[in-house]
């Protein structure tokens, strides 16, 4: 019996068409809002993912996400023009509430003479020249938390209000991984 011959090329063409889907650009996931009041629903996919940390020196924590549907970096930033999109969370904590993977809720702003939650997180979303905050309801979670320079903040989006009788519904989902682009730490004994 003889044996079957084929060309090398052949074998070569077929594992470069099998490595090829490996090998393709994964598309990063899109982050989606809906916005009832100007009756917007929209998606996109983020060309800048970015995060600032802040320890105040009252003893709590900020960290802000930044994601934006153009071009950004850790030493520029500019404000979005026409149909440009950017979606800002902001997370605080209390005194001594340290930001670790967790979920981050959003209730609004404390009235006059609350105290506010341990833990909180304010979406915004601004379209060109105007801007929004979304009403209350849903949370950020967050996945992974490292908070050194140059590090990742993954996470997921899911902030939900169903709306009401005088408030339509608005909504903000997405997963995300944002480079960790400034620390600064204002608290007494650290230091900057």
């Amino acid at each position: 019996m003889r044996a079957l011959r084929f060309p090398t090329w052949s074998f070569r063409v077929a594992a470069l068409l099998l490595l090829l889907p490996a090998c393709a650009q994964r598309k990063l996931p899109e982050i989606e809002f809906t916005l009832s009041a100007p009756g917007v629903k929209r998606s996109f996919a983020p060309l800048a993912a970015l995060a600032e940390y802040l320890e105040l020196p009252n003893g709590g924590n900020e960290l802000r996400i930044t994601l934006s549907s153009y071009p950004l970096s850790c030493d520029t930033f500019r404000a979005p023009t026409a149909e440009e999109i950017l979606v800002t969370v902001t997370l605080v904590t209390g005194a001594d509430t340290q930001i670790t993977p967790n979920s981050y809720p959003w209730a609004g702003h404390p009235r006059t003479g609350e105290a506010p939650q341990a833990r909180s997180a304010e979406p915004i979303i601004r379209i060109g020249a105007r801007s929004w905050s979304l009403a209350p309801g849903g949370q950020i979670k967050l996945q992974e938390a490292p908070l050194d320079r140059e590090r990742v903040i993954s996470g997921l989006l899911d902030f939900e209000f169903p709306g009401t009788a005088e408030a339509g519904a608005s909504r903000l989902s997405g997963a995300f991984k944002a480079k960790l682009c400034q620390v600064e730490r204002l608290k007494p004994g650290n230091p900057n």
